[in-house]
């Protein structure tokens, strides 16, 4: 099992006390995760494909270990299920990229420009009472 960094040890001994519960949740959690040959394999994609999604940032690892193991979530395999298949409909990466992160960048863009109004409201705020 890789664990995460700074993660506790799970090797017990006889007599030893029980694993403490944020231990044992962090076991499930990596459990739960899926290596990079299960991704290949339950998505029936190659390394290079794989590869091209993570470095598009259509997908990310949910863990990377320190020697470079790469965990995913096992959503990660609906999620490659609707890349294939928008990519099999005429959707470019790119095109699918722009889809997925639209929301963020709105997102992004309303919160800047909520901040750069904020000062000229406090500005307009201190004119109107100082008249």
């Amino acid at each position: 099992m890789v664990k995460k960094p700074g993660a506790a040890s799970t090797e017990t001994y006889p007599g030893s006390p029980p694993a403490a519960p944020e231990v044992a949740a962090n076991e499930q959690e990596d459990n739960d995760l899926l290596r990079t040959g299960q991704v290949l394999q339950r998505a029936q994609i190659s390394h290079q494909v794989l590869y091209r999604y993570v470095t598009l940032g259509l997908i990310e690892p949910a863990v990377v270990s320190e020697s470079g193991l790469r965990l995913f979530h096992p959503n990660v395999i609906s999620l490659i299920a609707i890349i294939k298949s928008l990519n099999r409909s005429g959707y470019s990466l790119q095109q699918m990229k722009e889809i997925f992160f639209k929301d963020t960048r709105v997102k992004r863009v309303l919160a800047d420009s909520a901040a750069r109004s904020l000062p000229q409201k406090e500005q307009l705020g201190r004119t109107t009472r100082s008249t």
